[in-house]
């Protein structure tokens, strides 16, 4: 296993990925001497992710970006976008504003606001919620980096084959050999032949992954799951709604357009999208989900998942909702082995999809994902009664 320089950095999906040029002024509003360079890659034509520490602005504000895509010479390419203020808005977790490395809350985005942007940009790593709502990886699957080290040669893009050493809750740990500028570049392994991203390389140990001892020496990213994707749509959905108020139009994100024009209704998550428009628009929906509790005899974790629940069900589209516990009836086949029971009705299928994309839901997620052991979704539709 070894770094190689990539043959063809315009297919995919080293296309997918870009150099970012990220030019500061000071506190004094004056440019900084230095300019920093990171890794990135596209989601979307209007969305690069990349690692949090890269976007940091702290000390100094990103005022200007270069965005070089499939750059792979050591002369620069000619076919760049730069982008000043107003033009493109950071996102990124705050709190790893925190000094220590905390690995799982390292990653942001690079929202580009532009609505006629190079067609370069259509070129991204598909993007999609089924993708990590129960993402398979395992120990020694095949995963694949690529970005733009430091100890090579300026804006040559390298590679590298490996596996997968260790997945914990938050974070992706593989050999890679990463150095500076790394930071951001993608992890993916292929499904069905196709690239999906699964990982944000942010370091080159693993301290604060919560991993086993022994692998801790290894490099690591950001594990793309359910949580991490809730936050960077919920962060699309913002960009996105400011930049429509602000001029009027819809933003070109795919991924902004499918799940978050609300007040449309436009594409379904997941494959709701194979569901005829009068079933989504006149069958009623109900969503009913059992939560198992890592601890379930600890009750501060039930109380703050009890306070969650509850400020789920103030959500303008859930029309009713009811909170249980497993009731003491008799029977062989009742499940009782759950802790906490939510059961929520909507008008449509179209309200339920609003409902999954409300900040407020994706707050819940990201503050509760690690309560459960696992929770188990039924969702049915059908007439109302």
């Amino acid at each position: 296993m070894s770094r190689n320089r990539v043959v063809n950095a315009e297919i995919a999906p080293y296309a997918y990925i870009c150099l970012i040029e990220m030019y500061r002024v000071g506190q004094d509003a004056q440019p900084v001497t230095f300019v920093n360079r990171s890794t990135g890659f596209f989601i979307a034509p209007n969305v690069i992710v990349t690692a949090g520490h890269s976007l940091e602005q702290q000390q100094t504000h990103i005022e200007r970006l270069k965005i070089y895509p499939h750059q792979n010479s050591q002369v620069k390419s000619e076919e760049f976008l730069e982008i000043k203020l107003p033009d493109f808005q950071i996102r990124k977790v705050p709190t790893y504003n925190n000094p220590r490395c905390f690995v799982k809350d390292d990653f942001g985005i690079i929202f580009l606001k532009k609505t006629e942007l190079p067609a370069w940009t259509n070129q991204h790593f598909a993007w999609k919620k089924e993708f990590y709502t129960n993402p398979e990886l395992a120990v020694e699957q095949p995963i694949r980096i690529a970005g733009y080290p430091i100890d090579r040669l300026d804006f040559e893009l390298w590679g590298e084959s490996g596996s997968i050493i260790e997945v914990t809750n938050r974070c992706i740990l593989h050999p890679f050999t990463t150095t500076k500028r790394n930071s951001g570049s993608p992890v993916w392994t292929m499904v069905g032949g196709q690239p999906r991203v699964v990982g944000i390389h942010v370091s080159g140990n693993a301290a604060s992954c919560g991993a086993l001892p022994e692998n801790r020496p290894f490099g690591c990213g950001v594990l793309i799951n359910e949580r991490v994707f809730g936050i960077i749509e919920n962060w699309i959905a913002g960009e996105t709604a400011a930049t429509t108020n602000a001029v009027g139009i819809e933003s070109v994100s795919v991924a902004s357009r499918r799940n978050f024009l609300q007040k449309a209704g436009l594409a379904a998550l997941g494959t709701s999208s194979l569901l005829p428009e009068p079933a989504r628009k006149k069958d009623l929906f109900v969503h009913h989900v059992f939560f198992y509790l890592k601890d379930p005899d600890n009750a501060r974790d039930e109380a703050k998942l009890l306070e969650g629940l509850e400020k789920l069900a103030k959500i303008p589209a859930v029309k009713f909702s009811h909170i249980g516990r497993p009731a003491r009836t008799n029977g062989d086949d009742i499940e009782k082995g759950y802790s906490i029971s939510w059961l929520c009705f909507f008008k449509n299928l179209i309200e339920e999809e609003i409902y999954q994309t409300d900040p407020v839901h994706l707050k819940f997620l990201e503050e509760c994902g690690d309560l459960w052991e696992k929770r188990v979704v039924y969702d049915s539709l059908g007439p109302k009664g």
